[in-house]
């Protein structure tokens, strides 16, 4: 297909993380929980303008991604799940600059979620 290019590529990519997310055995449980369906394109299409703000680097996205996972009580492997779904999901669509952007960027959330994670539930035994 070739590179990511606009907001469309991004509408496509979360389309086909999400198709694979949602049924993950090890995710499902965590969207069924938090994600209301009547809110379910709501929650979309603001997933698609915070890829658009990372990847174009634009304003397309204003809010907390990290506060608005902290409820979830995610767990190194449940995050681990949700980059490797992410970057089978781009390496299955898309490759060039952009596409090695999102799969870096998921990465290093990944990585953030996790310290974050752990940092709150540490500071929360004390």
């Amino acid at each position: 297909m070739g590179d990511i290019q606009n907001k469309e590529d991004i509408a496509i990519l979360i389309s086909t993380f999400y198709e694979n997310a949602i049924g993950d055995p090890l995710l499902k449980p965590t969207f069924d929980q938090f994600i209301d369906i009547k809110s379910w394109d709501t929650h979309v299409l603001k997933i698609i303008d915070f890829w658009s703000m990372v990847i174009f680097k634009n304003n397309d996205y204003s809010g907390n991604v990290f506060a608005k996972h902290i409820p979830m009580e995610l767990n190194k492997t449940q995050i681990d799940t949700w980059v490797a779904l992410f970057t089978a999901a781009v390496d299955h669509l898309f490759f060039g600059p952009n596409a090695d952007e999102a799969k870096s960027k998921a990465q290093m959330m990944g990585v953030m979620f996790t310290s974050k994670i752990n940092q709150s539930r540490i500071i929360d035994l004390t």
